[in-house]
């Protein structure tokens, strides 16, 4: 790929033209049982009913109603009339939400909100979040109690390059800051940039997803206004040539800021990581993290930067891939706090935060919360037949197994949804869909719903050969354990069930 070292820039009058055409929509995200609606349009009185369980936990069941917005520094406000619902914590939030590769709102997606709920039941303004994709959202009102106002509740929310910031007022004139979150500052749990591109709108929910009217929120004079200011890229941290060892993550990183405005740090979704000038897919951030494989020798990787039609590459880094260091009797465990299972596999984590050796395949357990790790290494086959294996993790975690002793040969093989107890080969603990139970075996995983189950017959493998095998996991809070365990299908244990 050519390394292009000039911008391109956007004129004031073309991105204060784009703000004004401005194209507003509705939909259901998650799985609400009671579809949502809205009538009316923008900025005039409209009607937003939302069914759905909660704006909650690792994923998120509403209605909303939204544009898409570009840029890193724009306004956005909203008067809500009235709030009600069946529930204490019905909830009607004016929400930036940072959606994946489709550009559609997804239950995990990150977010930032500012919240306000029934004046008869939790009787509060406050901001919430969710800082990782597929994490665990949060609230809190920072020692403030600020009821809703109806039908004056004005809620704004206010972006300068990282840094969002919630309003609350009786007027739409006169505002009280509520809180800063800087996306880019790990105080909340960020530690990640928004990109430019983001999704603003008016999120409903019922908070109960059984009843049958849902939350209906009236509100009016529904605004975004982005400020046209041409961005001005720069780099902050360009590629280099690296060498590393073979079957051992590398973490490559690009940083480039939008110097146009304050706070103006890039996030996942600005960025697109290409090898051997071939886009990589969903590898979006300012870092690409991956084990390296021996097949990666030599290659070539760039990333390019784009924030609207300003556009800055990186250099071209060529990787070097040397043989890796064999421990018999010993696999490899990386700590990533911080981190969601979904950024582990996009590659968006970065470099882990401790490394440690492991006499089996169980991890440190009950070690802490609110992190992600990989357990890996070469599997090697003690006789020759057909392998079924077994994952038991808390949280839920994904298991991969090579063709080969190559990392890219991996192939998934098992995932426990939801969670088990530590070495809960065959009982489920809970969470997780319909075939969460079947999906922690190899024999039984389908990555279809249930249509085929392509190891059902095991997986062949020869004795003495060296395998690739890998589980990365996500730990919420609570208990928090990983393992893995091996039958060939003619053993007693395994025909015994």
């Amino acid at each position: 790929m050519k390394t292009i070292r000039s911008l391109i820039v956007m004129s004031s009058v073309a991105l204060a033209w784009q703000a004004a055409a401005q194209t507003w929509t509705g939909r259901d995200v998650g799985t609400p049982a009671l579809p949502g609606y809205h009538t009316g349009s923008p900025p005039g009185v409209m009607t937003i009913v939302g069914g759905g369980d909660d704006i909650w936990n690792q994923s998120d069941n509403f209605y909303y109603f939204y544009t898409t917005v570009e840029g890193h520094s724009w306004d956005a406000k909203v008067r809500v009339h009235d709030l009600q619902g069946p529930d204490h914590w019905t909830k009607c939030e004016l929400m930036v939400r940072v959606p994946d590769a489709s550009g559609l709102p997804q239950g995990p997606d990150p977010f930032i909100a500012a919240m306000t709920t029934r004046s008869a039941g939790q009787n509060q303004v406050a901001p919430q979040w969710r800082a990782t994709r597929g994490g665990n959202a949060d609230w809190n009102a920072f020692n403030k109690t600020i009821a809703p106002t109806y039908p004056n509740t004005w809620l704004r929310l206010t972006r300068q390059g990282s840094v969002i910031t919630m309003w609350y007022g009786t007027d739409g004139v006169n505002w009280t800051k509520y809180a800063d979150i800087d996306t880019a500052s790990t105080q909340f749990g960020f530690g990640q940039a928004f990109p430019a591109r983001v999704l603003v709108g008016v999120a409903v929910t019922a908070h109960n997803d059984f009843d049958p009217n849902g939350a209906i929120a009236t509100i009016s004079d529904l605004s975004v206004t982005v400020a046209p200011t041409a961005p001005n890229l720069q780099i902050v941290q360009n590629l280099q040539n690296r060498t590393v060892y073979s079957h051992t993550a590398v973490t490559l990183s690009f940083v480039v800021t939008n110097a146009a405005v304050p706070n103006g740090n890039l996030g996942v979704g600005d960025y697109q990581w290409f090898k051997n000038g071939q886009p990589i897919p969903n590898v979006t951030g300012p870092v690409y993290t991956f084990v390296a494989a021996p097949e990666d020798n030599n290659a070539q990787f760039q990333c390019r930067a784009t924030v609207g039609t300003a556009v800055v590459d990186s250099a071209v880094a060529t990787l070097t891939v040397q043989a890796p260091l064999e421990i018999s009797g010993h696999l490899k465990w990386e700590y990533y706090p911080g981190v969601s299972l979904a950024s582990i596999r996009a590659g968006t984590h970065g470099a882990a935060a401790q490394v440690r050796a492991v006499e089996a395949f169980d991890s440190p357990a009950n070690f802490a919360d609110n992190y992600a790790s990989r357990l890996s290494g070469l599997f090697v086959p003690p006789v020759t037949g057909n392998y079924v294996f077994f994952i038991a993790a808390d949280d839920d975690a994904d298991l991969y197994l090579g063709t080969n002793a190559s990392p890219a040969s991996k192939r998934l093989i098992a995932q426990q949804e939801g969670w088990a107890g530590r070495n809960n080969w065959l009982s489920h603990g809970g969470g997780g869909g319909p075939l969460a139970s079947t999906q922690r075996r190899s024999d039984l995983w389908s990555p279809d719903g249930g249509v085929s189950q392509p190891y059902g017959l095991g997986i062949p493998l020869v004795a003495g050969q060296k395998y690739w095998i890998e589980a990365i996991h996500r730990e919420g809070s609570g208990g928090d354990n990983l393992g893995v365990y091996f039958l060939t299908t003619d053993s007693a244990e395994y025909q015994s069930g």
